[in-house]
């Protein structure tokens, strides 16, 4: 069932990787959507692309049932909503080549972190059967401000438990990284190593790009439809057919590109057989996604979607005797505000930083 379980997980990483691959150049697909609808989509892409700042709150849960040893069924909720101001000094990031060094990549990370900032809250609630020595309930409490992150300890105190962690904390993360290129330039000096980190940063984006942008090979699997519009905006959905995606060759040449960057090998024989898994798994799941957009400015007021995954008949040809039927349930909500016109986020008041040349000179010296 381990196996099971992480093949699944690497499955749905290049299911994501694939989605944001296929969402970053144009054309816009459209699929069979009248000329008219397709112009608020390419409007809607180029006016997201374009936003400098915005509020969301949004909604995510994830229900396990038919798992071995875990309440039948199980649900994990995430809720929250934060914001965010000065999108764009994250633009220099996608100026990187592709073969950059780790200094360049780093250092234009820094940057960008010092101008963007955001904030983001989270109420985490965990089934109290599956939460074991931690609350079933957990509030998450972020700022990041001028490169500084902060966290909210006393938020965390029915996690951590620790009176000498109060307040507010942060770490200059873009600080540090400097402090780092500056101090220890020769922990960035190995070429082997600028490489792989390269390579790390880009590999996932450039993998399958062309295919992926490809209208006529993205209908193979995808389709669209404008639904009737809600309090003025233009509701479109999309639906994603998993099992015509596994047919996809290139796909299958991607998703096993990705399992061996993340160190799972296997033989042609293993590969074979969890694709056989995955198209019967495939067979009986599917993933649907709305969005609502303003007609007027292209700006997406709301997403919402959702993701069924049918385990049944991977678990009939896995080696697990448990005759469980794992089934995954995936919904989430995100709706966005004040776009453009959201206040900048500001440091929390008497927060404590934390000294990340004493923490990185003690972690040098070890």
């Amino acid at each position: 069932m381990k196996r099971l379980i992480t093949i699944v997980m690497l499955m749905m990483m290049t299911l994501l990787l694939a989605t944001v691959v296929a969402a970053q150049d144009t054309p816009v697909f459209c699929g069979d959507l009248a000329p008219e609808d397709c112009a608020i989509l390419e409007q809607s892409e180029a006016a997201m692309a374009a936003i400098d700042s915005a509020s969301t709150t949004f909604e995510f849960n994830l229900s396990i049932s038919g798992v071995p040893d875990i309440p039948d069924p199980s649900t994990i909720a995430i809720t929250g909503s934060g914001s965010f101001a000065n999108g764009s000094a994250f633009n220099p990031l996608t100026d990187v080549s592709e073969d950059a060094e780790i200094t360049t990549i780093l250092s234009t990370l820094a940057t960008a972190l010092q101008g963007f900032n955001g904030q983001l809250s989270l109420n985490i609630t965990i089934p109290p059967e599956l939460a074991e020595d931690v609350p079933s309930s957990i509030d998450l409490n972020l700022r990041l401000v001028d490169g500084v992150g902060y966290i909210d300890f006393d938020a965390l105190q029915p996690v951590i438990n620790d009176p000498s962690f109060t307040g507010w904390g942060g770490l200059d993360f873009s600080g540090m990284i400097n402090y780092l290129l500056e101090q220890q330039p020769e922990l960035f000096s190995d070429e082997s190593m600028s490489g792989a980190f390269s390579e790390g940063f880009s590999s996932g984006f450039a993998m399958g790009s062309e295919e992926f942008s490809d209208p006529a090979r993205l209908a193979n699997f995808v389709s669209i439809q404008r639904l009737d519009d809600e309090a003025g905006a233009a509701v479109f959905e999309t639906t994603v057919n998993l099992a015509a995606l596994m047919q996809d060759p290139e796909f299958v040449d991607m998703m096993r590109q990705q399992m061996e960057s993340q160190g799972q090998s296997m033989t042609d024989a293993d590969f074979s057989q969890m694709l056989t898994m995955m198209n019967g798994m495939f067979d009986n799941s599917s993933v649907v996604v709305r969005q609502a957009i303003d007609p007027s400015t292209g700006f997406v007021l709301s997403t919402s979607g959702a993701i069924n995954i049918d385990m049944s008949s991977v678990a009939e040809l896995s080696e697990d005797t448990s005759g469980a039927t794992p089934i995954i349930n995936i919904d989430f909500t995100v709706n966005t505000t004040d776009v453009n016109a959201t206040a900048p986020v500001t440091a929390p008041e008497g927060a404590s930083l934390f000294p990340y040349q004493m923490m990185l000179g003690s972690a040098m010296s070890q």
